[in-house]
């Protein structure tokens, strides 16, 4: 069966409509729609005082002040070159929004957050590491669940953070000719007030800008249908049209076409077709019989109540509600997967709990954490940072010596005092002033901000930890040394001795060490017992292992022996600096034995007969 391409009749004419527009600048939105978001906005922003007010412990207060439109190009002008944007998501809305802080709001927020007592006193600052972006997020995930609750009336489900800039330069959300709505906002913390921005382009609110109206806002809200409503629906007259499936054509046949032709249509053939009513696919047609006259077919009903018009229930009663089993069924597998779901996150929690307990015992019996009960918890349940002991100064010290001040006093409060002191002692002087003055003022910090950093902090550790080790330095040269020719071992050091004596006196002092009188024999060994002060070689053996210490012990005669290992279980604590300089007096003492020939030490040269 074919049909006939017929020529429609021309549309008349209207009279054209002018209206003025300007290219540079056109106004997206009315006057009305921005008055709505100005009393969107003016709800948002009690929340967000409020909000910021119970995280930060402070006074927190913020107010809508300015709205308008301008574009994008002209809100980017207004920005210093460092700034902090954040850029979120309104879902299911598509595209992005911006939160504008200035450099002193952000300055506040981070130093708050790391314990600072006083906002007012807190200068303007950039944000200088990840850590800094971590924290900001930790707040910025409060604020963002304001801004999703302010437009949740709106279709809104949830707004999602996307990234964290600081130069403005690299945060291009939309083309700089593009319209937006900029909302300022005076916001407070604490004794600080400055200005904040929020930035809707239009073609993301573009979807809502007939719910921005006050008709929208104030209109009565009733979802139930009335019955003289739907009878009154009912009697409405609808268009009513045959869609016939006419197969599938080319480009070429397509643009072939003009008025007489004749199109195939297989599905006339096989008796198919739909009848669409009001715009919508209602039901399908069968049997299709075209005659001279008339036109007939069977009616198909489509067997869902939801795809009817006005949810009527069908004419026979014997006919099951295909519609209404379905949603029961609907809602019973959404029951079902609602109680898996928990049971698994309930499971999942109670593991995660237990491996924590876990892991925190290994970390008290490795650091020895005496205070764990009294202390905040950090990383799987321990003391905040405890886990920074497993990692020398001088890998702290790359990290967070480059940190703010009052990051760094809320590190150092939680260390060890010893890892604290040297870590402290890796600063500059100034800085060491401003720290221990923060430290003797630091406020309270949220336990979450402190699992959170820890965590970020040992991430950048760890990765730190897999760099190649240094393979120089002065102890890896005495022990070349220590083992070429007596005439190679000369000639470097006589040269250096001329050159750079400094380096010279420092290989000297390390190519034999206190450890190494081990490598003596035993007649060797006493010999230099005999010419050393008892006293360094007692302090000498304090760091040393217990072996090095019983093969010098059994050296001694056997009058003396007794008496060495009595004065050594006495002698207590020593500093490692002191047993150092002892071990060096008694190197010395060998250096001269072996000077005279009294001893003999092994040279690669010089083998044993």
């Amino acid at each position: 069966m074919s049909a006939t391409i017929l020529g429609s009749p021309r549309l008349r004419s209207h009279e054209p409509q002018l209206k003025l527009y300007d290219f540079r600048r056109p106004d997206k939105f009315s006057h009305e729609q921005l008055r709505t978001l100005h009393l969107l906005h003016q709800d948002m922003a009690r929340q967000l005082g409020l909000s910021l007010s119970s995280r930060l412990r402070l006074p927190c207060e913020a107010e809508v002040t300015f709205y308008d439109q301008l574009t994008y190009e002209e809100f980017m002008r207004m920005l210093d070159v460092s700034e902090t944007l954040a850029v979120m998501e309104l879902k299911p809305l598509k595209g992005q929004m911006l939160l504008h802080l200035n450099r002193r709001q952000t300055a506040v927020l981070l130093d708050r957050s790391y314990g600072s007592p006083a906002p007012d006193g807190i200068p303007a600052a950039d944000l200088h590491s990840d850590l800094d972006v971590v924290t900001l997020e930790f707040h910025l995930d409060e604020i963002k669940k304001v801004v999703a609750s302010a437009w949740q009336p709106l279709g809104v489900e949830e707004a999602r953070l996307h990234s964290v800039e600081s130069d403005p330069r690299y945060c291009q959300i939309v083309q700089p000719v593009e319209m937006i709505v900029m909302i300022t906002l005076q916001l407070q913390l604490g004794g600080v007030k400055g200005e904040c921005h929020l930035v809707y382009p239009f073609l993301q609110l573009e979807p809502l800008l007939s719910r921005l109206s006050a008709r929208y806002w104030y209109h009565p809200q009733n979802t139930q249908v009335q019955p003289a409503a739907l009878a009154a629906a009912a009697r409405c007259p609808l268009a009513a049209q045959v869609v016939v499936d006419s197969g599938v054509f080319s480009v070429a046949e397509l643009h072939g076409l003009q008025v007489g032709s004749e199109l195939p249509l297989p599905a006339l053939d096989r008796g198919e077709a739909m009848l669409r009513c009001g715009g919508a696919e209602f039901a399908e047609l069968e049997n299709i019989k075209i005659s001279k006259d008339a036109c007939s077919a069977t009616f198909v009903p489509a067997g869902q109540a939801e795809n009817s018009l006005f949810g009527l229930e069908p004419d026979s009663e014997e006919e099951p509600n295909l519609a209404g089993l379905s949603r029961e069924i609907r809602t019973a597998l959404a029951e079902i997967k609602g109680g898996l779901e928990s049971t698994v996150s309930g499971f999942t929690s109670a593991i995660a709990e237990i491996k924590g307990r876990q892991e925190a015992m290994d970390d008290r019996l490795a650091y020895g954490q005496a205070d764990f009960e009294s202390q905040p918890e950090g990383v799987h349940g321990q003391r905040p940072f405890a886990s920074l002991a497993a990692y020398d100064v001088g890998s702290l010290s790359l990290f967070l010596t480059k940190e703010r001040n009052q990051l760094l006093a809320l590190v150092l409060s939680y260390m060890e005092d010893a890892a604290a002191g040297a870590l402290l002692e890796t600063l500059a002087e100034e800085r060491q002033l401003d720290i221990v003055q923060r430290l003797h003022r630091l406020d309270r910090t949220e336990p979450g901000l402190l699992r959170l950093l820890e965590r970020v902090l040992m991430v950048r550790l760890q990765s730190a930890g897999q760099q190649v080790a240094a393979s120089g330095g002065i102890a890896r040269i005495a022990g070349m040394l220590n083992h070429v020719s007596r005439a190679s071992e000369a000639r470097i050091i006589g040269t250096l001795d001329q050159t750079n004596p400094e380096l010279a006196e420092e290989i000297k002092r390390n190519m034999f060490v206190f450890e190494d009188i081990t490598m003596l024999e035993d007649e060797s060994i006493a010999a230099v017992l005999e010419r050393a002060d008892l006293q360094d070689i007692l302090v000498a053996m304090k760091p040393v292992v217990e072996a090095v210490r019983e093969r010098i012990f059994a050296c001694f005669p056997a009058e003396l022996q007794a008496r060495m290992r009595e004065a050594y279980t006495q002698l207590g604590r020593v500093r490692l600096r002191d047993c150092d300089a002892a071990g060096l007096r008694v190197v010395e003492v060998i250096k001269q034995l072996e000077g005279e020939g009294r001893i003999f030490i092994s040279r690669a040269d010089e083998p044993e007969l």
